[in-house]
């Protein structure tokens, strides 16, 4: 008995900025409509079909992002290479900058989202160094997690 697997083929779609490197990827369905949003060096982009971006910049006051993860509703999070936590409430027009503390200002490696997000507002943030960070307030204030 044998199987054949159907192979993949990826595309190089190219750059989304000239020089930026991609750290993170988030997609989500609203309304039948498709979203795709990219964290790089030089802020958040955003896509409708993977192909064409758009710089979103307004109200982050650092472009030097590392991390992003959408909430079951919607909710975009974003971290930055410094150690500041950006939510946006609006796909990604604009942003508002989370309070964190200074012992938990370290790179955001990675980012998830409550799968209750709508009913409990819970996001976790790993960081480079400051452990896990989370917040029970859809992003306003930030605070350490202990693993125990």
């Amino acid at each position: 008995m044998s199987t054949s697997v159907q192979e993949r083929v990826w595309t190089n779609l190219g750059p989304i900025t000239a020089g930026g490197t991609v750290f993170g990827l988030a997609a989500a369905t609203q309304q039948d409509s498709r979203f795709y949003w990219a964290v790089t060096g030089c802020g958040v982009y955003v896509s409708r079909d993977g192909e064409s971006w758009q710089q979103r910049l307004a109200g982050l006051s650092t472009p030097l992002l590392s991390a992003i993860c959408v909430a079951p509703n919607g909710a975009l999070f974003a971290g930055a290479l410094g150690g500041g936590l950006f939510s946006s409430f609006d796909y990604g027009r604009n942003w508002e900058q989370g309070r964190v503390p200074s012992e938990g200002r370290a790179t955001v490696t990675v980012m998830t989202a409550s799968p209750n997000f709508g009913k409990d507002g819970t996001v976790f943030a790993g960081t480079d160094g400051a452990g896990l960070l989370v917040t029970r307030s859809s992003g306003d204030v930030w605070e350490e997690s202990s693993f125990g």
